[in-house]
């Protein structure tokens, strides 16, 4: 049974943390002691990945149920755990290839997604928005004070540094694009003009943020250690059998940025239409990856007299502050296209000869797209929205 959202209330956004919780809830989460033996794998998991004992480790395992009496937090702690030994599963680096996954974890994995409404496989929420705790709980809400809760290999903080750019990215800038772009759609229902512009601008802010944010990836995550010990463990599934769950085997993308709500929120709000290709098909469906309470944000973004057209025909300041939004989006666009280039493409060659990299998988993002046609595209289509 799907979780109702009176027990799942902390996927609601704010104006405080955006699409993130409101507190680093797994990481105090307590389960079952049912649930020990799963919960002490995850925490082994660089360990058991970097001496390649992960698989024997897994095939020894107890298959549990969920249990009826979990309440939210708990089933997304578990869901976080069963999808990282998934993909570590699948992916684990110096092994054989393999095409199942076994029913100690997908069982238990597919029931929790069934419930949550989410894929079962790592998504952005198990891997940003779910995986962060402050170190000092007093402190302020900023990278350079949050860690982890849940690791694949890296062990030298490049893994932190990469996934945590996101959440602060999530945190303090999408929680400002997200509180005005909900004014300014409130002020366009009442024609209030100067509001309209008061909440874009909050918004162009808001992506600013997120630019200074997305700035310092380079300083926060080495390409090299990216490329090699961090990306390999979020590609998706290609034709994978999740045994004990279907006979027929099962494909999913893997986590990517496209799974976060904030870009699409921004689209849906100020009326950016993007061609009909196998591209929009592709964003569509990562939205089956975010939480359900999330993907129905999104859609509400579109609701209603469009800012756009309420801007095209306004004041001149009006259009000002419109173009503001458009042009922080497309400063966020480049930054993430020039990084494909340095993090990933960069490395593609010299992993594959490594065995790290499957020759498939070239040029392809973790989510499945051509990453360097995409970010093209969608920074092209978005520029052409100017007022």
């Amino acid at each position: 049974m799907p979780l109702t959202y009176e027990l799942d209330t902390h996927t609601e956004p704010t104006h405080e943390r955006g699409f993130l919780p409101q507190e680093n809830h797994l990481e105090a989460v307590e389960l079952p002691p049912t649930y020990e033996e799963v919960q002490e794998v995850a925490h082994q998991l660089p360990i058991l990945l970097t001496e390649r004992h992960l698989r024997t480790r897994v095939s020894s395992m107890k298959e549990l149920s969920i249990e009826p009496s979990l309440d939210g937090k708990q089933l997304r702690k578990l869901k976080q755990i069963y999808a990282y030994l998934a993909s570590a599963w699948v992916q684990a680096k110096g092994e054989k290839n393999i095409s199942y996954i076994p029913r100690q974890i997908a069982v238990p994995l597919a029931q929790l997604a069934n419930i949550l409404g989410v894929q079962p496989i790592v998504t952005y929420e198990d891997y940003c928005l779910n995986n962060w705790k402050k170190k000092d709980t007093e402190g302020p809400f900023i990278f350079d004070n949050m860690e982890l809760i849940q690791h694949f290999e890296d062990q030298e903080g490049d893994e932190d540094g990469f996934i945590l750019i996101h959440t602060d990215i999530e945190g303090r800038g999408g929680s400002r694009v997200i509180e005005g772009l909900e004014h300014a759609k409130l002020a366009v229902e009442f024609d209030q003009p100067h509001m309209v512009a008061d909440g874009l601008e909050t918004s162009a802010d808001g992506l600013a943020r997120m630019n200074r944010t997305m700035a310092r990836m380079p300083e926060t995550c080495r390409k090299e250690r990216y490329a090699e010990f961090v990306r390999p463990y979020i590609f998706g599934f290609n034709e994978i059998r999740y045994e004990g769950v279907s006979e027929k085997p099962l494909s999913f993308h893997g986590e990517t940025g496209a799974q976060s709500s904030i870009v699409p929120c921004i689209d849906e709000a100020l009326g950016i239409q993007h061609k009909e290709t196998g591209l929009t098909k592709l964003l569509e469906n990562m939205r089956l990856y975010m939480p359900p309470r999330h993907r129905a944000v999104v859609a509400e973004m579109a609701e209603g007299q469009a800012i756009r057209a309420y801007a095209q025909h306004g004041p001149v300041y009006l259009r000002t502050a419109y173009n503001d939004c458009i042009h922080e989006l497309l400063n966020f666009n480049g930054t993430h296209l020039r990084y494909a280039f340095e993090f990933i493409e960069a490395y593609e060659d010299y992993l594959i000869k490594k065995g790290v990299l499957h020759p498939h998988q070239k040029g392809k993002g973790t989510g499945g797209s051509q990453y360097k046609h995409w970010l093209l595209q969608l920074k092209e289509e978005r520029r052409e929205h100017l007022l």
